[in-house]
C-alpha cells in the first residue's frame, strides 16, 4: 500500500514537471516576444520623425542584442546624422541606453561638409539623444583634417561635442593642434579648447 502511494505521488509529480515544461515552452518565447515588442514601441516613441533600422534583433541571456543597426537624423539646423553599428545591446528591461561595438557616425552639413568618426566601443541613449565615448574617437572630415578625440559626449539635440579628455588635430597641411579639451559646437560651427599646444608646419 504505501509502495503504491510512492508510486502515485511520484507520478503527479512528474504529470506536473511535464505539464510546467509545457507552460514554460510557451511562455518563454511570448515573454521574450512581448519585450522585443515594447522595446521596438519604445524606440519608435523616442525617435518620432527620425529612422531606425533593425535588421535583427534576439534576447540573449538578460541582453536584447540588436545587429547591425542604423540610426539616423536631422539636427534642427538641417544637418543630418547617422548612427551604425556592427552590434548594439541594452540590458532587458532598460532599452534606453545601447552599448555599440565599432560604432560609426557620419554627419552631412548644409554646407556639404562631412564628417566621419569611429569608435570601437560607445554609449548611445535613445530618449536623450546622447554619444558617449570613453577611450578613443577616430574623426575625419573632407577638408582634410583627421583627429584623435578621447572621452566624447556628443549631444545631438544640443549639437554639441565635448572632448573631456584629450584632442589632437592634424590638418591638412601637416600642421597638428594638442589641447586637454574640446568643444565643437556643430550649429555655430566654433571650437573651444583648452591648454593648446599649436604646431604650425614650414612649407618646404
Amino acid at each position: 500500500m504505501v509502495t503504491q502511494i510512492k508510486q502515485n505521488s511520484l507520478y503527479n509529480r512528474l504529470v506536473w514537471r511535464n505539464r510546467f515544461i509545457t507552460i514554460m515552452r510557451f511562455l518563454v518565447p511570448l515573454v521574450g516576444l512581448i519585450i522585443l515588442s515594447l522595446l521596438v514601441i519604445k524606440i519608435y516613441i523616442a525617435n518620432i520623425g527620425n529612422d531606425y533600422n533593425i535588421s535583427n534583433i534576439r534576447i540573449e541571456r538578460d541582453l536584447i542584442i540588436l545587429e547591425t543597426p542604423q540610426y539616423s537624423g536631422t539636427m534642427g539646423n538641417g544637418s543630418k546624422y547617422k548612427i551604425t553599428a556592427q552590434k548594439a545591446t541594452t540590458a532587458v528591461g532598460d532599452g534606453d541606453v545601447f552599448d555599440l561595438s565599432d560604432a560609426e557616425f557620419d554627419m552631412t552639413g548644409l554646407d556639404d561638409l562631412s564628417i566621419i568618426a569611429t569608435a570601437k566601443k560607445a554609449n548611445y541613449d535613445i530618449v536623450g539623444q546622447v554619444v558617449k565615448v570613453k577611450d578613443e574617437m577616430i574623426v575625419h572630415d573632407s577638408r582634410g583634417m583627421n583627429s584623435k578625440l578621447n572621452n566624447v559626449i556628443i549631444d545631438w539635440e544640443t549639437q554639441i561635442l565635448n572632448a573631456k579628455d584629450s584632442a589632437e588635430i592634424v590638418f591638412s597641411d601637416g600642421s597638428t593642434l594638442n589641447s586637454k579639451t574640446l568643444i565643437y559646437d556643430i550649429n555655430a560651427q566654433t571650437y573651444k579648447f583648452t591648454q593648446v599646444t599649436l604646431i604650425i608646419k614650414k612649407e618646404e
